[in-house]
């Protein structure tokens, strides 16, 4: 037997290595390059967010922590000439929410959906509701005003449900006297389009779109006194915008109050007596005056209507209503209509009369309790236009007395 070979070839030392032992292989300096490039881009990201664009980010990042909110500014109170109060502030809950903690529109719609089943409204009417300026995401919107107490727990208890949505305490107006007062006092409503690009600009008050400003009488004449400056609350907040805590406030400047000279006793009683009687004349008007200074006691028209529907936001079924009156309660007929002077006419030809030296002070004519007027047509032919009685002779003074 021959004996067993070794099948392994003897090493060659002068063999050559194979390639990917080869230290400058392309594929390892490819792999190099690659290795360098992806080094490089992320230091520059890296540098990108936190150097050329941290300060933008760090806003984003704050703006998401910190908030800054408007504490709106008490109106002032109107009185009457004895204090009697004719318009206060009372407190008032509205739900509403942030833009920028619902910045996705699916989430928002399924949020404000579920609002609206904890409020028992129409889910169409709060999303009809959530629009806001792209200027403004971080300033409140109200969605429902004037929620009852009960109602607006319910949603703060929600909240890890609802994030985003909070439940904000605003002062309303309540005018006392209603409708007896009305026509004077006027009302406040949602600033307007075309009033908030008029008054944006105003350094004091600081309007936002979302105020309410005097929109009629005394609330509109009066609106740059009796509304005050607002204040500003830095806060931290969590993710779902609740306030963890204050940072910083700047309380709000109160409007300056407002005395007028109606006594408010007064103007009930004569409303009340206008009131009972309206029937008879569709619309009446009564204004009383202090001889001694020319002050309004009293000024009052009916019919009126009730200034409290505006203050907390009055329905379209109800101010249509008010519109399509044919006596046009909405309509102050003491400042705002045109009426026959009547006997009140008589001062100013009297005046007219002396002035001119037709009459004298002196002067006597006749009464006998009727006037004839004569055709303009035929002299010869009067009409006889009756008074309430002969008085007989009379001077200006007894006649303007009778």
């Amino acid at each position: 037997m021959e004996p067993i070979s070794s099948l392994v070839e003897p090493l060659d030392d002068t063999a050559e290595a194979p390639e990917e032992d080869k230290p400058n292989h392309p594929r390892l300096f490819w792999l190099s390059v690659v290795v360098v490039v992806a080094i490089l881009g992320l230091w520059f990201r890296l540098y990108q967010l936190q150097v050329a664009q941290g300060v933008n980010y760090r806003d984003l990042a704050d703006n998401n922590r910190f908030r800054e909110i408007t504490i709106p500014a008490p109106r002032g109170v109107i009185y009457d000439r004895n204090r009697v109060v004719l318009v206060r502030n009372r407190p008032s809950y509205s739900v509403g929410y942030v833009p920028a903690d619902l910045a996705d529109q699916s989430e928002r719609t399924i949020v404000l959906q579920r609002l609206a089943g904890i409020l028992n409204l129409d889910p169409a009417q709060i999303l009809a509701n959530a629009t806001v300026s792209p200027e403004s995401p971080f300033t409140f919107v109200e969605l429902v005003p004037n929620v009852a107490e009960p109602l607006a727990f319910a949603v703060e208890e929600r909240h890890r449900d609802l994030p985003g949505v909070s439940v904000q305490l605003d002062p309303i107006r309540e005018y006392t006297l209603g409708p007896a007062a009305a026509s004077i006092l006027g009302y406040v409503g949602r600033i307007s389009e075309a009033e908030y690009g008029r008054l944006k600009d105003d350094a004091v008050h600081h309007y936002l779109p979302t105020d309410v400003i005097g929109q009629t009488g005394l609330e509109r004449t009066f609106e740059s006194q009796l509304r005050g400056a607002p204040g500003v609350e830095q806060m931290e907040v969590d993710a779902t915008g609740r306030q963890v805590r204050s940072l910083n406030v700047s309380s709000p400047v109160p409007g300056h109050n407002l005395v007028l000279t109606i006594d408010a006793n007064l103007q009930k009683h004569i409303s009340d007596l206008l009131s009972a009687d309206i029937g008879r004349y569709q619309t009446a008007s009564v204004v009383a005056i202090d001889p001694r200074d020319g002050q309004v006691l009293a000024m009052v028209q009916q019919p009126s209507f009730d200034d409290n529907l505006f203050a907390a936001g009055i329905s379209q079924p109800d101010y249509a209503k008010l519109l399509q009156d044919p006596r046009h309660p909405l309509l102050d007929g003491a400042v705002g209509a045109a009426y026959p002077p009547g006997a009140a006419f008589q001062a100013i030809t009297a005046i007219a009369g002396l002035d001119t030296g037709v009459i004298t002070s002196t002067t006597q004519l006749d009464c006998p309790g009727f006037l004839t007027v004569p055709n303009r047509f035929d002299p010869t032919v009067g009409t006889r236009l009756l008074d309430s009685r002969a008085v007989g002779p009379q001077t200006v003074e007894a006649a303007v007395a009778n």
